[in-house]
C-alpha cells in the first residue's frame, strides 16, 4: 500500500469516497455472482438427496401392495 500513498495524496476526499463506494458495490456484486452458482449446486444436491430418499421409501410400500 506504500505505492498507493502518493496517489491518495493528490486526490480529493470526494473522489476517494466515490472510489470506495464503487469498490464496495462491485465487491458485493462479485460475491453474489460467485455465490449464486454455489447455492444452486447445493440446492440441486439437496433435492437429489431428498428425491433418492423418497424413492427408497416408496419402493418397500409398492412391494407390500
Amino acid at each position: 500500500l506504500l505505492w498507493f500513498k502518493p496517489i491518495t495524496e493528490r486526490l480529493d476526499e470526494n473522489y476517494l469516497l466515490q472510489l470506495q463506494l464503487i469498490s464496495v458495490v462491485s465487491c458485493i456484486c462479485l460475491r453474489i455472482c460467485l455465490f449464486k452458482p454455489y447455492v444452486q449446486t447445493y440446492l440441486d444436491t439437496a433435492f437429489d438427496r431428498v428425491k433418492t430418499l423418497y424413492d427408497q421409501q416408496q419402493l418397500p410400500t409398492k412391494k407390500n401392495k
